[in-house]
């Protein structure tokens, strides 16, 4: 299929930009006849719960990992579990070199089934294509994050025949998350979302990870509290939110609270299904992706109205 030409990020509002650079060809999962009670998932303990996911759906249930503390937990149940439940790491081109050691060290001490998901462009070509730094202005934000977070991770799943993603997700985390469900759907793939540490706090996090000796994000110890693209996260000072670090530079600009990156759909709150348009991005023929072949968590936390955007 060909590569139509890119859209220029200039005077284009989100919606229209992804209407102009969609993903061709998509078809919905067919979803296993088998289904998780909500009930009986929630009693269940976490270890569990991801034992059910991989009993009804196998290795097209998915873990978005975003190597967070959420992630690492998430990815220590799964080894807990001894599912073969797949791990995708979304390779952004702007992650702190500490993010791709503590990927490393999870497969290097659990043997985890981890595959990075990188975007069509380089972060050179989408300078060169859309727009350079778009990350310095809140319209190249979000398409920023489109590029190299939302839309990998939809191409993604849509290539491996995912049926289901696993999110770490906490009603703790406030915002659009207090309400969400123990299992959800994101409309747009059609696919189910089941987040397993939906009723934890970050209390229970530390204790998991210090009883555990599971990995945690080096950049912890630094003050960094929320961590993702390297230009677009800072340390937070004392007395401020957990992700007051979390594109800092924008929010302080435009008097927006918080921001997140478009990944998780109980955040955006967009039910929007991919186009058969073309788009920027030439369909990939493989079915299923390796560790080392582009197919893109993450663990962050809200709505688009009001004081909050998505990134």
């Amino acid at each position: 299929m060909s590569r139509r030409p890119f859209c220029s990020a200039v005077n284009l509002d989100l919606a229209a930009f992804k209407e102009n650079n969609g993903s061709p060809g998509f078809v919905p999962p067919v979803m296993p006849a088998k289904k998780i009670d909500h009930d009986e998932f929630s009693a269940a303990s976490p270890v569990d719960r991801v034992k059910m996911i991989f009993d009804v759906h196998g290795n097209r249930a998915v873990q978005l990992a975003s190597m967070q503390r959420t992630s690492g937990v998430l990815m220590h149940l799964i080894y807990q579990a001894q599912t073969q439940t797949p791990i995708l790491f979304f390779d952004t081109g702007y992650l702190h070199e500490e993010t791709h050691d503590l990927r490393a060290e999870f497969i290097r001490r659990y043997g985890l089934d981890i595959r990075s998901v990188k975007p069509e462009l380089s972060v050179a070509q989408q300078d060169s294509l859309v727009g350079k730094d778009l990350w310095k202005t809140l319209e190249g934000q979000q398409q920023c994050c489109y590029i190299r977070k939302e839309k990998p991770l939809l191409d993604a799943l849509s290539e491996i025949g995912a049926e289901a993603t696993i999110s770490g997700m906490m009603r703790s985390q406030g915002g659009a998350r207090q309400h969400m469900q123990c299992i959800d759907s994101d409309d747009r793939l059609g696919t189910l979302t089941y987040n397993p540490l939906f009723d934890w706090t970050n209390q229970m996090l530390h204790d998991y990870s210090a009883e555990h000796n599971v990995p945690i994000h080096a950049l912890y110890s630094r003050g960094y509290t929320s961590i993702g693209c390297q230009p677009c996260t800072t340390p937070i000072q004392p007395g401020e939110d957990d992700r007051a670090g979390r594109w800092r530079h924008l929010r302080e600009a435009s008097g927006q609270t918080h921001m997140y990156c478009g990944m998780n759909n109980v955040d955006i709150k967009i039910p929007s299904k991919p186009k058969s348009t073309g788009g920027y991005l030439k369909k990939r023929a493989s079915p299923a992706p390796t560790a080392s072949v582009p197919v893109s968590t993450s663990d962050d936390d809200d709505t688009r109205t009001g004081k909050h955007s998505f990134c």
